[in-house]
C-alpha cells in the first residue's frame, strides 16, 4: 500500500479528525501537489469558522463575528479549484460512475455526492473507499415504482464513522 492510500484510508476511517487531513497536505506538497494540498487546508479553515458561528460573507461587528478571513479564504477556494478541477475530476468518484453526479466538496474531499440508484448500488464500495462521504443523494428516487418509493424517499445514506451528522440539505 502506498502513502497516498494511506491517508485516504486513514481519512475514510476517522472523517472528523482534521489532523490526519492537514498532515496528508504536507505529503501532498511534499509531493508536488501544493494545490491540492492548499485545498484541504484552506476548506478545513472555512469549515472551522463556520463552526464558531462566522458564516457571514464579511465582518460582522453588531453579531460578535469579527473574523474577517472567510471572503479571502472562499475566493481563494474558488480560484483553486477552478485552476484544478479538471484534473482533480480524476480523483472524484463522478469519472468512476458517470454522467449526472455531482458532488460537493468540503475539508478537501467530496463529503456529499448525488447519483443514481445504479450508480450508487454499483460503486457505494469504491465511493466510501476513497472519500469519506457523509451522505448520498439519490437523483433518480422519483423513477420508482410506487410501492418501492416510500422505503427510499427520504434515506440518506450516511458513512458508518460519520459522527457529525448530517449535514444541512
Amino acid at each position: 500500500m502506498n502513502d497516498r492510500v494511506a491517508f485516504v484510508r486513514a481519512i475514510c476511517e476517522e472523517p472528523e479528525d482534521d489532523l490526519v487531513r492537514l498532515v496528508f497536505a504536507d505529503w501532498l506538497e511534499e509531493n508536488e501537489q501544493a494545490d491540492r494540498a492548499e485545498i484541504i487546508r484552506v476548506q478545513i479553515e472555512i469549515a472551522g469558522i463556520r463552526s464558531r458561528g462566522g458564516a457571514h460573507s464579511r465582518c460582522c461587528y453588531s453579531c460578535g463575528v469579527i473574523d474577517c478571513r472567510l471572503p479571502v479564504l472562499r475566493e481563494r477556494e474558488g480560484r483553486i479549484c477552478k485552476a484544478n478541477s479538471t484534473r482533480w475530476i480524476v480523483s472524484c468518484p463522478r469519472s468512476s460512475v458517470g454522467p449526472g453526479v455531482t458532488s460537493d466538496w468540503t475539508r478537501g474531499f467530496v463529503n456529499r455526492i448525488h447519483l443514481s440508484i445504479a450508480g450508487f448500488l454499483t460503486h457505494a464500495k469504491e465511493l466510501f473507499g476513497t472519500h469519506p462521504i457523509e451522505r448520498v443523494v439519490l437523483t433518480d428516487r422519483d423513477s420508482l415504482h410506487p410501492a418501492m418509493r416510500p422505503g427510499w424517499a427520504d434515506i440518506d445514506f450516511v458513512h458508518p464513522n460519520n459522527r457529525r451528522g448530517l449535514p444541512a440539505a
